[in-house]
């Protein structure tokens, strides 16, 4: 099955029988290891995503753990959307007071152009309502290599590598310290992001927070983060790039692995405690000999 449920003690099934049905806590990871190379990563099966857009294959130019990756890949002059990444659709509705971890592998090759109008959208969950179709994305971008933008917590321009930024609640959240944080071509890199999900943020009396880490390391804890509209607004979706803003600039492609996606506590810690997937950073494999160059 897509997600793995966890056992219901008998006790537990004597009240779901009682006083009608639970959410079960569930976990997906989607591997991108059992595929041949080049051809379209499939969709709809265990651990799966939901839609693997058009330019999504199985690669063995740049591996992790396993003999091939997921490489996603963009057309020059274009926004992407159907060709450029991948969906899932979650399990269970995410509702106020709901938990959500995502982990990412992440390898960009040298000299990938990541540059878009404002932001390049990465790590995404949807967000929608029974009446409304879509209530805005709670989105961690990847902030141009150049240049300024706005963060809305010191309302000034910043060189930070990444902004977070709910567009149902829009707060620019920019996060990452250029140079420090940013995106280091060439190596696998793991991304993580935490939301509880809540119409209040922490900050405000309320539970709504973000949280994100890259390689295991805290980079931001946003309490002020609102991450539901409204109280009929549930997320009910992951999306991974998608849409590029601005059109893309290069005909070109990057490499993910290793995606875990989960609403279950996890039992790790980070240095400050918060619970996180966290587990050891992806190294990349030697490539195999003969195989294609890094594309």
């Amino acid at each position: 099955m897509k997600a793995a449920l966890k056992s219901v003690p008998i006790f537990a099934l004597l009240l779901l029988a009682m006083h009608g049905p639970t959410a079960l806590a569930w976990t997906t990871q989607i591997n991108c290891d059992n595929g041949a190379p080049g051809t379209r990563v499939p969709q709809g099966g265990p651990d799966e995503f939901t839609q693997a857009f058009t330019n999504t294959v199985y690669s063995k130019s740049v591996v992790t753990t396993g003999p091939v990756s997921c490489k996603m890949g963009i057309d020059a002059g274009t926004d992407g959307w159907g060709s450029w990444g991948g969906t899932y659709t979650f399990p269970t509705q995410l509702t106020p007071g709901s938990q959500l971890w995502i982990r990412v592998s992440l390898y960009v090759p040298v000299g990938f152009d990541y540059a878009a109008t404002p932001w390049l959208k990465f790590i995404r969950v949807h967000t929608r309502s029974a009446s409304t179709t879509d209530n805005g994305f709670l989105d961690l971008y990847i902030n141009p290599p150049t240049g300024t933008v706005w963060d809305d917590a010191t309302k000034t321009s910043v060189t930070d590598p990444f902004t977070f930024y709910y567009e149902g609640k829009p707060i620019p959240h920019a996060l990452g310290t250029r140079g420090l944080n940013s995106i280091v071509p060439g190596e696998w890199e793991t991304y993580e992001v935490y939301y509880k999900f809540d119409t209040v943020s922490k900050a405000n009396g309320g539970t709504g927070e973000v949280r994100i880490w890259k390689n295991n390391q805290l980079l931001a804890d946003l309490p002020d983060q609102v991450t539901l509209k409204d109280p009929a607004t549930y997320a009910d979706a992951f999306y991974l790039f998608t849409y590029w803003n601005g059109m893309a600039p290069a005909t070109q492609s990057l490499y993910v692995d290793g995606i875990t996606i989960t609403d279950d506590t996890p039992a790790n810690r980070d240095a400050k405690g918060n619970p996180c997937i966290c587990t050891q950073t992806m190294q990349a494999q030697p490539t195999p000999p003969g195989t294609v160059a890094v594309q």
